[in-house]
């Protein structure tokens, strides 16, 4: 009799492989290079490579699945009402799909990826930012014709603002917040030092002049100093700086693209898009537009709602909505208040989730609903063990003995 152990190096580099192929997806996803529709490809992949464990996956986590199953129900009556009886343009194919759909895509995915993924997302972020550092450096905005536009000397940030790798500022500055959100909630991720990622989220956010990145990222540092005195003495010391060297005018003067109050391009039209949704919320309370998602339409130029409750609504109605609303509240542990409650803010100033299969969605998710996919490779007595957690089953793996 002899021992084969299995070659558990050549193991995880498959794996590794299987990660660094789905956050590629996932990332590319979001970037405008390529239809966002690519991260339902990912997050169908995560499902089947983990298909064993779906059971659980839903189990542990029955009434989040059985709020989304209603949600989906609903919508597609609400759907079938709107097209029997209401006049609305033409719908593509795969707007007919209900996006709770992808939602629930989302939320079976986030309960099964591997953790991993998020180490490669990371990376990308990394990726990301150093393009944007070197569109910076050259003096152009943007690698794609779609987004280029000729970089302003009126001195404000908000003019000067870079893509990195995306098709628009607001993907850059997106994941530059999200950055360090990943990085402190996965431990997956530390393989660079946590100096390098704020200083990476900063950068990114500052350079995309993403307005609502900035105010996640600021909540985010303010509700860390609530739990470390050290951190609210340097905040302190930094804003006497701030005041000490009259930098007060300056920083409203960017942050409202040089209107020093509400008023004008500071809002960047978002006053109107918001009396214009929350218009179609007050004449469409309960099933809002069928289901459908609904866009601003000025002068052939599409806008979205620039905030995730709003729009969620709009679409949706007031029933459905609170649906969505109630199956977030319901997952929030204290624990991971911290990370969820910069999001939740951000969602007001900008649609950043209930979108379907997307970036921002399945980093919400992930959060919320946890993986039960968890690995750790030990060494005892010279022997490899890959361990395999989930919540309420337990699997090792041990080396295999052949005759």
């Amino acid at each position: 009799m002899r021992n084969k152990l299995i070659d558990f190096h050549k193991l995880n580099i498959i794996e590794e492989k299987k990660q660094f192929f789905l956050a590629f997806l996932l990332y590319i996803s979001s970037t405008g290079i390529v239809s966002s529709h690519v991260a339902i490809i990912c997050f169908l992949l995560v499902c089947l490579i983990n298909s064993k464990q779906i059971g659980i996956a839903i189990k542990t986590k029955k009434s989040s699945f059985v709020l989304i199953g209603i949600i989906i129900f609903l919508s597609l009556l609400n759907e079938l009402f709107h097209l029997l009886i209401a006049s609305s343009d033409e719908i593509s194919p795969i707007e007919v799909v209900p996006y709770s759909l992808f939602i629930c895509l989302t939320m079976l995915a986030a309960r099964l990826v591997d953790e991993r993924v998020f180490k490669w997302l990371v990376f990308f972020s990394f990726f990301d930012v150093g393009s944007a550092i070197f569109q910076k450096i050259v003096g152009i905005n943007s690698f794609f014709a779609v987004s280029e536009v000729d970089i302003a000397e009126s001195g404000l940030l908000y003019d000067l603002k870079v893509c990195g790798l995306n098709t628009s500022s607001a993907g850059l500055g997106t994941k530059s917040f999200l950055l360090l959100i990943i990085y402190d909630f996965f431990e997956e991720t530390h393989f660079i030092k946590r100096r390098y990622v704020i200083i990476a989220a900063i950068i990114g956010a500052v350079l995309a002049f993403n307005r609502t990145a900035m105010i996640g990222l600021a909540l985010y540092f303010l509700l860390l100093s609530l739990k470390n005195r050290k951190l609210i003495l340097l905040y302190a010391a930094l804003g006497l700086v701030i005041l000490q060297l009259d930098y007060v005018d300056d920083i409203i003067m960017q942050m409202t693209r040089g209107s020093m109050d509400l008023t004008g391009n500071s809002l960047s039209g978002r006053e109107d898009v918001y009396g214009w949704f929350w218009n179609f919320v007050k004449e469409n309370p309960f099933w809002g537009n069928g289901s459908f998602k609904l866009m601003y339409r000025v002068d052939d130029v599409e806008f979205h709602a620039h905030n995730s409750y709003l729009q969620t609504m709009a679409a949706n109605g007031l029933i459905i909505s609170s649906l969505y609303f109630v199956m977030v509240l319901i997952n929030i542990k204290r624990k991971d208040l911290q990370f969820i409650l910069p999001l939740l803010v951000c969602g007001f100033f900008q649609a950043l989730f209930f979108w379907g299969a997307s970036y921002t969605d399945f980093v919400l998710w992930s959060i919320l609903l946890g993986s039960v996919n968890q690995y750790n490779i030990h060494i005892q007595n010279n022997r490899k063990i890959i361990n395999y957690e989930s919540i309420n089953e337990k699997a090792i793996c041990h080396s295999i003995e052949t005759v």
